[in-house]
């Protein structure tokens, strides 16, 4: 811990900016007030629309209301647990099922970061909310734009049924910040967390750190399912920055964005042990080549990697193989728009996944792979929004093709598994579903 603690005051020193004063030039880049961003949509078009053209219910949250949001457990979805519709109820800090959204589970509501899909599970309790600009929450069911999430893992392929809310990143820096919060409390928990933005010239940038540990209270009592016998501990680590060049006018920008999350800790006896890692980057250019002609290139990584250790209890309290679960996803897209008739929008675009999930049993340091399944999707679409004065006409489509490919099957990984344990076939601690599956675009 006091390594942990030691770098993470290192990076508070070198990353201050002593306050200083915003830079001139290209000013009009950079203002825009909280008016002009309520004006802006994009998750129904994926470029900047008004409100009043949207054919579905958006809520937009911006940045200084989630800063009167009290301390919380810091997953990102409790950043709209006070709009209509959500329930969102994270039990701990490592919780990744935190509720529902339009009266169905996680799973139904599409996350966006940046306008690419992220895991509504993983990603809510991996990435840090300090992060965005503002969230725009895109009721009912999504535009033909949005395809489903071949995540894979916890309740399966993901899709936007009830919603698609799409998280937005700080892009324009109007002037140097720092932010700084620490808190302390019972059971030797510590949160500290760093956050520092500024630009030179046309180059915004942010990066920031976030540490978390505590060591529990045992809270398991005698022939409790909890079996604990001593005080479960966990710590957390967050780093990430982001990297903004806006090519003198805020149509014209290229951004790469990346973030890390180190989790690890037990639980609660000596041979449950668990390390996480996961890793989010997005890249992303933008241009608005002639009037009214705008082009969109979008790609990223996804990858998240679990491992854990079973013991042999309650016969004993020897270790007995570590199990694992490792996931790479590479979202793309390409959306060219086209304006026309004042407010009018022709969209068109394509859009990729390509994913590989493992899962593996590790005994006396011989790993065998229990499934083995790559999986993609490629998919086109076109929508057209003709804007007639009052009037607003939305038509669309999208051609989508999904494949899998499984090396192993679910059941003969029961099989070869010892006593056909669902954690040996890839099935990690708080939920999930060893066995991925297609599901049909609603």
């Amino acid at each position: 811990m006091r390594n942990t603690f030691t770098t993470f005051v290192v990076c508070l020193v070198l990353c201050h900016s002593g306050g200083r004063p915003a830079r001139a030039g290209n000013q009009e880049i950079y203002d825009m007030s909280l008016d002009e961003l309520a004006k802006l949509v994009i998750t129904d078009t994926k470029v900047g629309q008004a409100q009043d053209t949207v054919t579905q219910k958006v809520e937009m949250l911006h940045a200084e209301e989630f800063r009167q949001h009290a301390a919380s457990h810091g997953n990102i979805s409790e950043l709209l647990m006070y709009t209509a519709g959500q329930f969102v109820n994270p039990l701990s800090r490592n919780d990744a099922n935190w509720g529902s959204f339009g009266g169905l589970g996680p799973k139904y509501n599409g996350y966006l970061l940046d306008g690419l899909p992220i895991d509504s599970f993983a990603d809510a309790m991996s990435l840090e909310p300090w992060l965005f600009e503002h969230v725009e929450m895109h009721k009912g069911p999504a535009s033909v734009m949005y395809s489903n999430y071949l995540t894979m893992d916890f309740a399966g392929n993901e899709t936007p049924l009830a919603g698609t809310t799409n998280f937005v990143l700080r892009d324009a820096i109007g002037a140097p910040a720092t932010r700084l919060m620490a808190g302390f409390g019972s059971y030797q928990t510590f949160l500290g967390r760093l956050y520092h933005q500024d630009r030179s010239g046309n180059l915004n940038y942010f990066l920031g750190a976030t540490l978390e540990q505590s060591d529990y209270t045992n809270y398991g009592t005698p022939d409790s399912w909890l079996n604990m016998i001593d005080d479960p501990e966990y710590q957390k680590v967050k780093v990430y920055a982001r990297l903004t060049y806006l090519f003198n006018r805020n149509d014209h920008k290229l951004s790469l964005f990346a973030h890390h999350t180190q989790h690890t800790g037990d639980v609660g006896r000596p041979n449950r042990d668990f390390v996480h890692g996961y890793e989010t980057i997005n890249a992303a250019y933008s241009n608005q080549i002639i009037t009214g002609l705008n082009l969109q290139a979008k790609a990223g990584y996804r990858n998240y990697d679990r491992r854990w250790a079973e013991d042999n209890f309650p016969a004993d309290l020897g270790l007995r193989e570590h199990d694992g679960v490792r996931q790479r996803i590479v979202p793309a897209d390409v959306t060219v728009n086209l304006a026309h008739r004042g407010n009018s929008l022709f969209t068109a675009g394509v859009d990729s996944q390509f994913a590989t999930y493992k899962s593996y049993t590790e005994v006396a340091g011989i790993r065998s792979t229990v499934s083995d399944v790559l999986a993609y999707s490629v998919g086109a679409f076109v929508q057209e929004k003709l804007v007639l004065r009052q009037w607003v006409f939305r038509v669309g489509g999208r051609f989508n093709h999904t494949g899998h490919s499984y090396d192993v099957s679910f059941r003969q990984a029961c099989v070869a598994a010892p006593g056909g344990r669902r954690a040996a076939a890839g099935h990690p601690p708080g939920g999930g579903r060893p066995r991925p599956r297609t599901q049909a675009r609603p």
